[in-house]
């Protein structure tokens, strides 16, 4: 016979609903934690650093697919025959960077222009990529992954992303037809000059099918430049001036090292094709290979 009585069956019921509410606390704690796992996993970005002379970074090309980005298209970058090639129908700056971010670095490259204009905007080393980052306003990390999966793309309608912050680098850039210049994006993500074109005076091997080894090394905010093993001079303008002048006739300053106040601390490299009135343009890029700079002898010194 059940001797439960009234407040004994509500009692019960009283524990139970407790428990359940508990329960329920305890697994919504368990999924923060886990989502901030999951978000500090997600977060971690590796920067490449290393000894002066260590070599920190090497692709030869034969492989290293998911490591590069790579699309096709009219403006296309893919790696073909063993080399990163880049090629640029529209007017358009086209780059491709390898997964790793670096702080200081001394990285180089063989540049083979092999189709497109005898002159042209330029093709080089892009460094200090910054690229946009969309921000998630979902409760949990782990839903902002998800949400570009099937038919839980619908989040997005629920939580919008708010917008990209530009994308910001500067590149180091030589010509077929013998000249050489230094860019870098303002605050709105657009690519401007922050020197004029240099006349290479035969340091450039120009034309087609010729092949160039390209240079930068990076420390702190300081950056100088290489072309087939020789240091080069830039002409930067005065503060407040735009470049001006000529490679002969210098109306600012001729420095050998380039002082970036506005430029990220640390960023992607990679290799970039830049046109505008030349477009046709196809790059292929070999030996791409990156130190810890602070050694003059390694491999890559001039």
């Amino acid at each position: 016979m059940n001797t439960e009585t009234q407040p004994d069956i509500r009692a019960r019921r009283r524990n139970r609903l407790w428990l359940n509410i508990a329960l329920l606390i305890g697994l919504i704690v368990v999924l923060f934690l886990l989502d901030a796992f999951y978000t500090s996993l997600n977060q971690q970005t590796t920067v490449l650093a290393g000894e002066p002379g260590n070599l920190l970074y090497a692709a030869g090309f034969d492989g290293f697919e998911d490591e590069w980005q790579q699309s096709t298209g009219r403006d296309a970058k893919e790696i073909i025959d063993g080399a990163m090639q880049i090629s640029v129908e529209s007017s358009a700056t086209i780059y491709s960077a390898v997964d790793p971010t670096f702080a200081d670095f001394d990285v180089s490259v063989d540049a083979t222009p092999i189709d497109g204009s005898e002159a042209n905007e330029g093709y080089g080393i892009v460094f200090r990529l910054q690229e946009p980052a969309t921000t998630c306003n979902m409760p949990l990390r782990i839903l902002c992954d998800i949400s570009t999966v099937g038919i839980f793309s619908t989040l997005n309608l629920l939580f919008p992303p708010t917008s990209s912050t530009p994308t910001s680098y500067a590149v180091f850039l030589i010509s077929n037809d013998g000249y050489y210049s230094l860019w870098h994006t303002d605050e709105s993500g657009q690519a401007v000059k922050a020197t004029i074109w240099h006349y290479s005076d035969g340091l450039i091997n120009e034309g087609l099918d010729a092949t160039n080894r390209v240079r930068v090394v990076g420390i702190g905010n300081d950056f100088r430049f290489f072309i087939n093993g020789e240091q080069v001079t830039l002409c930067v303008p005065n503060p407040g001036e735009q470049p001006t002048g000529s490679a002969t006739d210098c109306q600012g300053e001729e420095t050998q090292v380039w002082h970036a106040t506005d430029i990220a601390p640390t960023g992607k490299l990679g290799v970039v094709v830049n046109t505008d009135r030349y477009p046709g343009s196809v790059i292929a890029f070999d030996a791409f290979v990156v130190y810890s700079p602070g050694l003059s002898d390694n491999a890559e010194s001039a």
